[in-house]
């Protein structure tokens, strides 16, 4: 059975408040590796390296092309977890923002 949360407890409006703040946090040592050269020339240099690998693996190796192509989804989902930490970040900003022009401390 699920207990009633009271969202205007001061003690549920602390928590969101911490919670806000901590996902604005992270998103911008997200936002960090997003826009660090080494880890973007990383990301492109190991994608583009697996599909070249891709690319001379015969049809029938299909164990090595499994895993060449995990690791291309592998790649991408970091970069894109990555980049949900900044689209998170960016709205617990804005929500952030409007509980203290409500006046929520």
């Amino acid at each position: 059975m699920e207990v009633p949360v009271d969202k205007t407890s001061e003690a549920w409006q602390v928590s969101e408040l911490e919670q806000l703040q901590q996902q604005t946090l992270q998103a911008g040592e997200a936002q960090s590796l997003l826009s660090n050269p080494v880890l973007v020339a990383w990301f492109q240099d190991s994608e583009h390296s697996a599909f070249n690998i891709l690319d001379t693996l015969p049809l029938s190796d299909t164990t090595a092309r499994e895993r060449i192509t995990l690791y291309i989804v592998i790649i991408r989902k970091f970069k894109f977890a990555l980049e949900e930490y900044v689209q998170n970040g960016m709205f617990a900003a804005d929500r952030l923002n409007e509980l203290l022009q409500l006046g929520v401390k």
